[in-house]
Protein backbone atom coordinates (compact mmCIF):
# COMPACT_ATOMS: atom_id res chain seq x y z
CA UNK A 1 0.00 0.00 0.00
CA UNK A 2 0.96 3.31 -0.93
CA UNK A 3 1.70 6.81 1.31
CA UNK A 4 -2.13 6.71 2.13
CA UNK A 5 -1.52 6.14 5.79
CA UNK A 6 -0.03 9.69 5.11
CA UNK A 7 -2.91 11.49 2.99
CA UNK A 8 -6.19 13.23 4.57
CA UNK A 9 -9.39 12.01 3.98
CA UNK A 10 -11.68 12.43 1.25
CA UNK A 11 -13.77 14.76 3.60
CA UNK A 12 -10.91 16.72 5.16
CA UNK A 13 -9.87 18.22 1.95
CA UNK A 14 -13.44 18.75 -0.04
CA UNK A 15 -15.87 21.94 0.72
CA UNK A 16 -18.51 19.78 -1.29
CA UNK A 17 -20.25 16.82 0.49
CA UNK A 18 -17.77 13.40 -0.09
CA UNK A 19 -19.24 11.28 -2.95
CA UNK A 20 -19.91 7.44 -1.61
CA UNK A 21 -20.43 4.39 -2.47
CA UNK A 22 -21.97 1.76 -0.10
CA UNK A 23 -21.08 -1.70 -0.74
CA UNK A 24 -23.25 -3.92 1.85
CA UNK A 25 -24.40 -7.34 2.65
CA UNK A 26 -27.55 -5.50 3.72
CA UNK A 27 -30.47 -8.00 4.50
CA UNK A 28 -28.42 -10.11 6.58
CA UNK A 29 -27.39 -8.17 10.05
CA UNK A 30 -30.01 -5.52 10.72
CA UNK A 31 -26.92 -3.31 11.57
CA UNK A 32 -26.44 -2.35 7.60
CA UNK A 33 -29.44 -1.41 7.15
CA UNK A 34 -29.31 1.18 10.59
CA UNK A 35 -25.82 1.77 8.76
CA UNK A 36 -27.34 3.15 5.40
CA UNK A 37 -29.82 5.36 7.75
CA UNK A 38 -27.11 6.62 8.99
CA UNK A 39 -25.21 7.56 5.58
CA UNK A 40 -28.67 8.81 4.51
CA UNK A 41 -28.84 11.46 7.47
CA UNK A 42 -24.83 12.57 7.15
CA UNK A 43 -25.18 15.80 4.82
CA UNK A 44 -20.88 15.26 4.61
CA UNK A 45 -21.41 12.38 2.38
CA UNK A 46 -23.40 12.49 -0.73
CA UNK A 47 -24.14 8.40 -1.73
CA UNK A 48 -23.51 7.86 -5.02
CA UNK A 49 -24.42 4.00 -5.39
CA UNK A 50 -25.07 0.64 -3.05
CA UNK A 51 -23.23 -1.82 -4.32
CA UNK A 52 -24.95 -5.50 -3.10
CA UNK A 53 -22.50 -8.04 -1.90
CA UNK A 54 -22.52 -12.54 -1.15
CA UNK A 55 -25.59 -14.22 -1.05
CA UNK A 56 -28.48 -13.21 -3.01
CA UNK A 57 -27.54 -10.09 -3.94
CA UNK A 58 -31.09 -9.22 -5.39
CA UNK A 59 -32.42 -9.88 -2.78
CA UNK A 60 -30.27 -7.62 -0.75
CA UNK A 61 -30.79 -5.10 -4.02
CA UNK A 62 -34.32 -5.34 -3.17
CA UNK A 63 -33.72 -4.28 0.71
CA UNK A 64 -31.54 -1.58 -0.55
CA UNK A 65 -33.90 -0.08 -2.83
CA UNK A 66 -36.91 0.38 -0.96
CA UNK A 67 -35.25 1.55 2.09
CA UNK A 68 -34.04 4.56 -0.76
CA UNK A 69 -37.59 4.89 -1.70
CA UNK A 70 -38.68 4.93 1.55
CA UNK A 71 -36.44 7.43 2.46
CA UNK A 72 -36.73 9.70 -1.10
CA UNK A 73 -33.52 8.85 -2.34
CA UNK A 74 -34.38 7.07 -5.70
CA UNK A 75 -31.69 8.90 -7.41
CA UNK A 76 -29.26 6.82 -5.92
CA UNK A 77 -28.13 3.74 -8.18
CA UNK A 78 -28.86 0.27 -7.24
CA UNK A 79 -25.79 -2.25 -8.36
CA UNK A 80 -25.97 -5.72 -8.07
CA UNK A 81 -22.91 -7.94 -7.20
CA UNK A 82 -22.17 -11.57 -8.26
CA UNK A 83 -24.87 -13.93 -6.22
CA UNK A 84 -23.13 -16.18 -4.22
CA UNK A 85 -24.31 -19.45 -1.76
CA UNK A 86 -27.06 -18.84 0.13
CA UNK A 87 -27.33 -16.50 2.75
CA UNK A 88 -29.78 -15.17 5.58
CA UNK A 89 -32.33 -13.16 4.40
CA UNK A 90 -33.88 -12.39 7.76
CA UNK A 91 -35.63 -8.78 6.16
CA UNK A 92 -37.41 -10.90 3.15
CA UNK A 93 -40.97 -10.33 4.26
CA UNK A 94 -40.50 -6.78 3.97
CA UNK A 95 -40.00 -6.80 -0.05
CA UNK A 96 -41.92 -9.48 -0.45
CA UNK A 97 -44.18 -7.56 -2.76
CA UNK A 98 -41.56 -5.41 -4.17
CA UNK A 99 -39.24 -5.95 -7.08
CA UNK A 100 -36.27 -4.21 -8.41
CA UNK A 101 -38.84 -3.05 -11.17
CA UNK A 102 -40.68 -1.02 -8.63
CA UNK A 103 -37.85 0.65 -8.04
CA UNK A 104 -38.14 4.64 -9.42
CA UNK A 105 -34.30 5.03 -10.00
CA UNK A 106 -31.30 3.16 -12.12
CA UNK A 107 -30.43 -0.61 -10.95
CA UNK A 108 -27.37 -1.74 -12.56
CA UNK A 109 -27.33 -5.34 -13.28
CA UNK A 110 -23.28 -5.65 -13.36
CA UNK A 111 -22.24 -4.08 -10.11
CA UNK A 112 -19.13 -4.18 -9.71
CA UNK A 113 -18.88 -2.80 -13.99
CA UNK A 114 -20.84 -0.09 -12.32
CA UNK A 115 -18.36 0.73 -9.80
CA UNK A 116 -15.18 0.84 -11.63
CA UNK A 117 -17.12 2.86 -14.44
CA UNK A 118 -18.58 5.67 -11.52
CA UNK A 119 -14.98 5.79 -10.01
CA UNK A 120 -13.14 6.29 -12.95
CA UNK A 121 -15.82 8.68 -14.40
CA UNK A 122 -15.43 10.80 -11.18
CA UNK A 123 -13.34 14.60 -11.65
CA UNK A 124 -12.09 13.62 -7.71
CA UNK A 125 -11.23 10.90 -5.24
CA UNK A 126 -14.34 8.46 -4.29
CA UNK A 127 -15.11 7.13 -0.65
CA UNK A 128 -15.64 3.20 -0.84
CA UNK A 129 -17.56 2.49 2.64
CA UNK A 130 -17.41 -1.15 2.71
CA UNK A 131 -19.59 -3.20 5.50
CA UNK A 132 -19.39 -7.01 3.94
CA UNK A 133 -17.36 -9.26 2.78
CA UNK A 134 -15.26 -7.82 -0.16
CA UNK A 135 -15.53 -10.44 -2.78
CA UNK A 136 -16.61 -7.08 -5.19
CA UNK A 137 -14.28 -4.86 -4.19
CA UNK A 138 -11.82 -7.98 -5.09
CA UNK A 139 -13.00 -8.41 -8.62
CA UNK A 140 -13.15 -4.52 -9.30
CA UNK A 141 -9.48 -4.67 -8.14
CA UNK A 142 -8.59 -7.29 -10.61
CA UNK A 143 -10.58 -5.60 -13.68
CA UNK A 144 -9.23 -2.07 -13.16
CA UNK A 145 -6.36 -2.13 -9.88
CA UNK A 146 -5.64 1.26 -10.96
CA UNK A 147 -8.62 2.80 -9.34
CA UNK A 148 -7.70 1.97 -5.62
CA UNK A 149 -5.36 5.01 -6.61
CA UNK A 150 -8.82 7.01 -6.68
CA UNK A 151 -10.54 5.58 -3.52
CA UNK A 152 -10.63 6.40 0.01
CA UNK A 153 -11.45 3.11 1.61
CA UNK A 154 -13.02 3.19 4.79
CA UNK A 155 -13.84 -0.74 5.98
CA UNK A 156 -16.06 -2.26 8.98
CA UNK A 157 -13.57 -5.29 8.99
CA UNK A 158 -10.90 -6.64 11.43
CA UNK A 159 -10.84 -7.90 15.17
CA UNK A 160 -7.83 -6.81 16.92
CA UNK A 161 -8.01 -6.69 20.56
CA UNK A 162 -10.67 -7.58 21.22
CA UNK A 163 -13.53 -9.98 19.59
CA UNK A 164 -17.61 -9.87 20.04
CA UNK A 165 -17.98 -9.08 23.77
CA UNK A 166 -16.16 -6.97 26.32
CA UNK A 167 -13.02 -8.84 27.52
CA UNK A 168 -13.06 -11.38 24.95
CA UNK A 169 -10.00 -12.56 22.83
CA UNK A 170 -9.67 -11.13 19.44
CA UNK A 171 -11.76 -13.89 16.59
CA UNK A 172 -11.70 -14.17 13.11
CA UNK A 173 -14.22 -11.08 12.24
CA UNK A 174 -16.89 -12.25 9.99
CA UNK A 175 -16.93 -9.88 7.36
CA UNK A 176 -13.09 -11.38 7.28
CA UNK A 177 -13.74 -14.79 7.94
CA UNK A 178 -16.32 -15.11 5.19
CA UNK A 179 -13.70 -14.11 2.29
CA UNK A 180 -9.83 -13.94 3.49
CA UNK A 181 -8.64 -13.63 0.25
CA UNK A 182 -10.59 -10.66 -0.55
CA UNK A 183 -9.87 -9.12 2.38
CA UNK A 184 -5.90 -9.91 2.00
CA UNK A 185 -6.53 -8.33 -1.50
CA UNK A 186 -7.59 -5.09 -0.33
CA UNK A 187 -5.34 -4.74 2.41
CA UNK A 188 -2.35 -4.83 0.19
CA UNK A 189 -4.22 -2.57 -2.26
CA UNK A 190 -2.25 0.69 -3.30
CA UNK A 191 -5.37 2.86 -1.92
CA UNK A 192 -5.53 6.53 -1.58
CA UNK A 193 -6.34 5.79 2.35
CA UNK A 194 -7.11 2.65 3.78
CA UNK A 195 -8.88 2.63 7.02
CA UNK A 196 -10.96 0.30 8.98
CA UNK A 197 -13.50 -0.41 12.01
CA UNK A 198 -12.46 -3.51 13.44
CA UNK A 199 -14.94 -5.12 17.03
CA UNK A 200 -12.53 -3.00 18.31
CA UNK A 201 -14.95 -0.38 18.74
CA UNK A 202 -17.66 -1.71 16.46
CA UNK A 203 -18.61 -4.50 18.80
CA UNK A 204 -19.50 -1.63 21.79
CA UNK A 205 -22.22 0.25 19.92
CA UNK A 206 -25.52 -0.05 20.88
CA UNK A 207 -28.51 2.43 21.18
CA UNK A 208 -30.44 2.27 24.48
CA UNK A 209 -32.16 4.56 26.94
CA UNK A 210 -33.74 7.83 25.74
CA UNK A 211 -31.71 7.83 22.23
CA UNK A 212 -32.76 4.80 21.48
CA UNK A 213 -36.56 5.38 22.25
CA UNK A 214 -36.94 8.80 20.49
CA UNK A 215 -36.05 7.03 17.44
CA UNK A 216 -38.16 4.53 18.39
CA UNK A 217 -40.81 6.40 18.96
CA UNK A 218 -40.51 8.47 15.34
CA UNK A 219 -43.20 9.18 12.99
CA UNK A 220 -40.43 9.80 10.15
CA UNK A 221 -40.87 7.56 7.84
CA UNK A 222 -37.07 5.74 7.50
CA UNK A 223 -37.22 5.47 10.86
CA UNK A 224 -40.25 3.67 10.37
CA UNK A 225 -38.91 1.34 7.90
CA UNK A 226 -35.75 1.12 10.08
CA UNK A 227 -37.72 -0.26 12.90
CA UNK A 228 -40.14 -2.36 10.82
CA UNK A 229 -36.88 -4.20 9.90
CA UNK A 230 -35.26 -4.20 13.01
CA UNK A 231 -38.84 -6.10 14.44
CA UNK A 232 -38.53 -8.39 11.49
CA UNK A 233 -35.24 -9.22 12.10
CA UNK A 234 -35.51 -9.60 16.02
CA UNK A 235 -38.08 -11.99 15.08
CA UNK A 236 -36.48 -13.94 13.05
CA UNK A 237 -32.71 -14.21 13.34
CA UNK A 238 -31.09 -17.78 13.93
CA UNK A 239 -27.96 -16.52 15.48
CA UNK A 240 -28.50 -15.25 18.97
CA UNK A 241 -31.80 -14.47 21.13
CA UNK A 242 -33.40 -11.05 20.35
CA UNK A 243 -35.85 -10.33 23.67
CA UNK A 244 -34.49 -6.58 23.81
CA UNK A 245 -36.41 -5.34 21.08
CA UNK A 246 -38.11 -2.36 22.98
CA UNK A 247 -34.73 -1.54 25.25
CA UNK A 248 -32.36 -1.26 22.71
CA UNK A 249 -31.08 -1.47 19.51
CA UNK A 250 -28.50 -4.76 18.00
CA UNK A 251 -24.94 -4.36 18.06
CA UNK A 252 -24.44 -1.42 15.43
CA UNK A 253 -21.39 -2.34 14.15
CA UNK A 254 -21.24 -0.51 10.54
CA UNK A 255 -22.53 2.68 11.81
CA UNK A 256 -18.79 2.85 13.05
CA UNK A 257 -17.26 2.78 9.32
CA UNK A 258 -19.93 5.30 8.35
CA UNK A 259 -18.48 7.97 11.53
CA UNK A 260 -15.27 7.04 10.27
CA UNK A 261 -15.93 8.29 6.46
CA UNK A 262 -16.93 12.11 7.90
CA UNK A 263 -15.60 12.00 11.17
CA UNK A 264 -12.97 10.83 13.61
CA UNK A 265 -13.60 12.95 16.42
CA UNK A 266 -14.34 10.85 19.44
CA UNK A 267 -11.91 7.23 17.91
CA UNK A 268 -8.19 7.23 18.15
CA UNK A 269 -7.20 5.58 15.24
CA UNK A 270 -4.00 4.57 15.29
CA UNK A 271 -1.31 3.34 12.27
CA UNK A 272 -1.24 -0.84 13.10
CA UNK A 273 0.65 -2.91 11.05
CA UNK A 274 -1.52 -6.05 10.32
CA UNK A 275 -1.01 -8.96 9.06
CA UNK A 276 -4.12 -11.37 8.13
CA UNK A 277 -4.50 -15.28 8.88
CA UNK A 278 -5.87 -17.96 6.69
CA UNK A 279 -8.36 -18.30 9.26
CA UNK A 280 -9.10 -14.76 9.25
CA UNK A 281 -8.00 -13.67 12.05
CA UNK A 282 -6.28 -10.00 11.85
CA UNK A 283 -3.02 -9.65 13.61
CA UNK A 284 -0.95 -7.03 15.18
CA UNK A 285 2.66 -7.82 13.50
CA UNK A 286 5.54 -5.35 13.48
CA UNK A 287 6.20 -6.65 9.76
CA UNK A 288 2.11 -6.32 8.38
CA UNK A 289 1.01 -3.64 6.61
CA UNK A 290 0.61 -0.46 8.47
CA UNK A 291 -3.41 0.07 8.25
CA UNK A 292 -4.93 3.04 10.03
CA UNK A 293 -7.63 1.70 12.29
CA UNK A 294 -10.13 3.15 14.72
CA UNK A 295 -8.75 1.06 18.15
CA UNK A 296 -10.77 2.57 20.68
CA UNK A 297 -13.75 4.98 21.83
CA UNK A 298 -12.56 8.35 23.26
CA UNK A 299 -15.99 9.03 23.77
CA UNK A 300 -18.69 6.82 22.79
CA UNK A 301 -21.64 8.85 25.05
CA UNK A 302 -20.83 11.58 22.91
CA UNK A 303 -21.27 9.30 19.43
CA UNK A 304 -24.32 8.08 21.05
CA UNK A 305 -26.29 11.65 21.28
CA UNK A 306 -24.48 12.50 17.53
CA UNK A 307 -25.82 9.57 16.35
CA UNK A 308 -29.03 10.18 17.31
CA UNK A 309 -29.53 13.83 16.32
CA UNK A 310 -28.00 12.27 13.28
CA UNK A 311 -31.07 10.14 12.54
CA UNK A 312 -33.55 12.03 13.52
CA UNK A 313 -32.17 14.95 11.47
CA UNK A 314 -32.10 17.41 14.41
Amino acid sequence: MSGGLNRAPAQDMADEPTPVVLDTDIGSDIDDTWALAHLLRSPELDLQMVLTATGNTRYRGRVAAKFLATAGRTDVPVALGPSGEAAHEYQKPWVRDYQLDDYAGPVRENGVSAFIELVRAADGPITLIAIGPLPNVEAALDRAPGIASKIHFVGMQGSIDRGYGAGSDPVAEANVKGDVDAFRTVLRADWRSFAIAPLDTADPVALTGDHYQKLKRSDDPMLTALFANYRLWADRVTWTEVGYFDERSSTLFDVVAVYMAYSREHLDVEAIPITVTDDGITRRDEDGIPTRIAIEWTNLDAFYGHLTRRLLSE
